[in-house]
């Protein structure tokens, strides 16, 4: 089985192409009713581990066995392996191994109990920002190693819906598509194709944990006693705000936030729910996501206004995704932002579905897995280095290894530099040769000369030679002095073949 997974910071979704050849949802019996797993691990006393909705119910389970529970590990991720865990975390497991033990789990139960035979998952586009060996490569080797996977891969979420929505409409094919992700952090995403060019996170402030903004909230208004232990006093009534949250009407939540959005303020003290029988009211829920309605209209002026991808007729799209998108407080929010017309006269913001919205990643992975969609985040070709070495007395052309097929990412920080045996090597560049640097491309099972002019080569000197491929899907030679002391010396190259 071949499965496209959303690995977001509250909730995973699981999706596969179905015989018929239609991608769906893939539920298993740790889902929600909407078929949705909530990003949450539970491991008891005795040891036994419950995932998703099982998780917080054991974790929430007033008794002296509580389990312990673990919540929003996918953003503990992105830190170094010997980085500690931060303040509230239950102990007992780092990050990673929780990541472990949730994947291994949903991935087989999804699978039918045993592993599937591919996973695209998609995550945060900025683990996808960095050189091989990050939170993005990191996972991948767990999952083979731990969950027992042989197929394993990893691309931006942002990505993953390009690739979904091309797939489906050719949504960007030309042009550019604009991709706000409204999810446990907002994040912008620029995609040419299916293909990431920048990412950019929102500061939402209290967006990234609206039942904490309310669990604040109601804590100031309680007149009672100040707690001993206010950080222990916070999570006890977040908790219970997300029990009361989950447990009301979503639908009712959805038509009580409509209303607000067409009646305004008079609207406020509309009861949404209530937590330990104090009411929570639409006015609150506004209250609380003021700072996020403030971030993201400032980031999208500021962006529009930065990225000439954006500007006025030039066939630019944005389609507004995640968990959050569903509430109508973010409707309009991005079309204010971005100045498109009233009515949306020119047809800017992608249509989807409502049920659709959330599971679009997944999707978009889904398809990847298949074979059916490309997201063009990396290259897929492998690339090699021509260099001569003395062998046995001999000089001998040596092919050097630049970098393996897809890895070069696009808006990787760092180059990939020629190597063997997975060791740089510094290559003498001499006075008087105008040869430039001499690379190949692997085609199938051919490799084919890059011609390049003879100005890419850099100057006389001893140099570690590397690729690297912008956020704009080009690509730059990258020579740094094998000393270290100067600076790189770069050319740009827009010779390499096609993906």
């Amino acid at each position: 089985m071949r499965l496209g997974v959303d690995f977001g910071t509250m909730y995973t979704r699981i999706a596969a192409r179905d015989a018929a050849g239609v991608t769906a949802p893939v539920t298993g019996p740790d889902a929600d009713d909407d078929g949705q797993i909530e990003t949450a691990v539970a491991v008891g006393a005795a040891g036994i581990t419950r995932v998703g909705r099982h998780a917080h119910e054991a974790g929430h389970a007033d008794r002296a066995d509580q389990a312990q529970l673990y919540e929003r590990f996918v953003t503990l991720l992105a830190e170094p392996p010997s980085a500690r865990p931060p303040d509230g975390w239950p102990g007992g497991h780092q990050p990673s191994t929780v990541a472990q033990l949730f994947l291994t789990r949903t991935l087989h139960a999804a699978a039918g109990g045993r592993p599937p035979a591919c996973v695209v998952l998609a995550v945060p586009e900025a683990w996808k920002a960095d050189a091989p060996g990050e939170p993005a490569e990191r996972l991948e080797r767990m999952l083979r190693a731990d969950a027992g996977i042989a197929e394993v891969r990893t691309v931006g979420q942002a990505t993953a819906v390009a690739a979904a929505l091309l797939h489906r409409d050719a949504v960007s094919a030309t042009g550019t598509l604009l991709v706000c992700d409204f999810g446990a952090t907002v994040t912008t995403t620029l995609c040419f194709g299916a293909g990431r060019l920048a990412t950019s996170t929102v500061d939402g402030g209290e967006f990234a944990d609206l039942d904490a903004a309310i669990a604040r909230l109601l804590l100031a208004r309680d007149t009672g006693p100040r707690p001993a232990d206010p950080r222990a006093a916070l999570t006890a009534k977040r908790r219970a705000v997300e029990r009361a949250r989950r447990g009301h009407d979503q639908g009712h939540l959805r038509e009580a936030l409509e209303l607000v959005a067409e009646y305004g303020a008079k609207m406020h003290p509309t009861r949404l729910f209530a937590v330990d029988g104090v009411r929570v009211t639409a006015g609150d829920l506004i209250g609380c996501f003021e700072p996020t309605r403030a971030g993201v209209e400032r980031h999208l002026r500021d962006l529009a206004a930065r990225r000439p991808e954006l500007g006025a007729g030039r066939g630019w799209r944005v389609a507004v995704v995640g968990g959050g998108s569903l509430s109508p407080l973010t409707r309009g929010l991005v079309e204010r932002a971005l100045g498109i017309p009233d009515g949306d006269p020119y047809e800017q913001v992608v249509a989807i579905g409502e049920r659709e919205r959330p599971w679009l990643a997944a999707y978009g992975a889904a398809l990847i897995a298949e074979g059916l969609a490309e997201p063009g985040d990396s290259y897929p070709h492998e690339i090699r280095l021509r260099a001569h070495r003395i062998v046995d007395g001999l000089l001998r052309e040596t092919p050097l290894t630049v970098a393996a097929a897809g890895a070069l990412r696009a808006g990787a920080t760092r180059p990939l530099f020629a190597s063997a045996d997975g060791a740089p090597v510094a290559i003498e560049f001499t006075a008087g040769d105008e040869r430039p640097v001499q690379l190949d491309v692997r085609l199938g099972a051919d490799w084919t000369p890059v011609p390049l002019p003879a100005a890419a080569r850099p100057p006389a000197g001893r140099f570690h030679v590397g690729l690297r491929m912008t956020d704009r899907l080009t690509f730059v030679l990258e020579c740094r002095p094998a000393g270290g002391a100067a600076e790189a010396w770069t050319h740009p190259i827009d010779t390499l073949p096609a993906p």
